[in-house]
């Protein structure tokens, strides 16, 4: 109970093979690059989704057939690089959530600098609506509810930031932050309602099974058995758990 232990050695060192270089990662990002360098990877990987969703756009629209497991999947089914929707839905709500951070920030920046500086002012701020627009899009393509879920409720919370920060500061930073407010919510009232008018049936059909009461259940944990088996492992195993994969094996 009090040494190493994994259900399944095989699928445990799967594990292993992604920690070492993840954590190695990590540390480099944290204590090897500087305060703009960090920004910079952050643009990276959001852009990094925006070309992720572009290619299941991309599948969608020619019909594409890709081999997965061994099998044939729809475009339904299989999303960018993704056959699995919560994968896929948890891939792109980070991605949705790190472009909107970068648009915030981008705001910011371009709302400090000096009106003469170069390069149009509309797209030096906003430029990150496109890797927004290309996430959230992805995000109703996978399918996955929680995913759609989580990237509403971060949309309501970027709506009341932007309108808060529009009445924040003196009165030329003020004036500026609510133009950024009055665009940026613009855009994304464009972007809600293009969704709405060309999104396929299946979007639809997967939105009207969300229940509020049934999304609450499965975050609060009551009724579900995941909480009782988590509670177990870590009674029965407190130091090391199960290892790599092995709820799965305890939860049956």
């Amino acid at each position: 109970r009090c040494l190493p232990v994994c259900a399944s050695p095989r699928e445990h060192a799967g594990v292993l093979w992604w920690f070492g270089p993840a954590l190695l990662s990590a540390l480099g990002i944290r204590h090897g690059l500087t305060r703009s360098g960090k920004r910079s990877l952050l643009e990276l990987l959001a852009w990094n989704g925006a070309a992720l969703a572009l290619l299941g756009f991309l599948q969608y629209v020619t019909g594409a057939q890709f081999p997965y497991w061994g099998k044939p999947m729809r475009p339904t089914q299989f999303f960018s690089v993704f056959g699995y929707p919560n994968m896929g839905g948890a891939y792109f709500t980070l991605m949705y959530s790190l472009s909107l951070g970068i648009w915030c920030s981008q705001m910011g920046d371009a709302e400090a600098s000096p009106l003469d500086q170069g390069g149009h002012p509309f797209l030096r701020a906003h430029y990150p609506f496109v890797a927004v627009a290309l996430s959230l899009a992805a995000v109703l393509a996978t399918l996955c509810r929680a995913a759609i879920v989580l990237s509403v409720a971060l949309t309501a919370a970027f709506f009341i930031y932007v309108v808060l920060r529009a009445f924040v500061g003196n009165d030329w930073r003020r004036a500026r932050r609510f133009r950024s407010a009055v665009v940026a919510i613009s855009l994304m009232l464009g972007l809600f309602g293009a969704i709405y008018v060309y999104a396929p049936p299946e979007v639809g059909r997967e939105l009207g099974t969300v229940n509020p009461l049934a999304v609450a259940d499965r975050v609060s944990g009551k009724a579900q058995y995941h909480t009782r088996v988590a509670t177990a492992i870590m009674r029965d195993f407190p130091l090391f758990g199960v290892g790599g994969w092995g709820y799965r094996h305890f939860s049956q």
